[in-house]
């Protein structure tokens, strides 16, 4: 939604805000559509937009990005990127993502895996699994 008017992030925001000072957990997704960021500055507009609103989250759906290019499903180059977005963003209580590589808009090679790294206190827990369905599991135990 923060791609979709100059305007919107600030209503992500604020949104954000609000469910956070009621008590909710907030989640965010890095979901990076070309066509909605193309005419307002491309990929660094829409990493500025996300800095800013991951400050509000709890929950981050997805990698900002990769350490390098790669052309295979490689797991260390996403662990990698994963352990970079906990470093730079420690409000962030659970990190989720799938290991992909984007071909376009209609194309992707997609790895068996989804990664959660979850931190509580100064642990960090970095899990393979095959089903999303582990979240579940996870959401619980930010409550706590």
């Amino acid at each position: 939604m923060a791609a979709l008017s100059e305007g919107s992030p600030d209503v992500v925001e604020a949104a954000m805000t609000a469910a956070k000072n009621h008590g909710a957990i907030v989640s965010y997704d890095l979901n990076y559509r070309e066509s909605l960021w193309k005419d307002r500055g491309g990929r660094e507009a829409a990493n500025d937009c996300n800095t800013r609103l991951i400050q509000k989250a709890d929950v981050l759906f997805g990698i900002e990005s990769l350490p390098r290019k790669v052309d295979t499903l490689d797991k260390e180059v996403f662990s990698e990127a994963l352990h970079s977005m906990q470093a730079r963003f420690p409000n962030v209580q659970l990190f989720v993502t799938t290991m992909r590589i984007v071909k376009d808009a209609s194309h992707n090679d997609w790895g068996d895996c989804v990664y959660i790294m979850v931190r509580f206190s100064s642990h960090v827990t970095i899990t393979t699994c095959r089903y999303l369905i582990v979240l579940v599991a996870v959401m619980p135990l930010l409550q706590a």
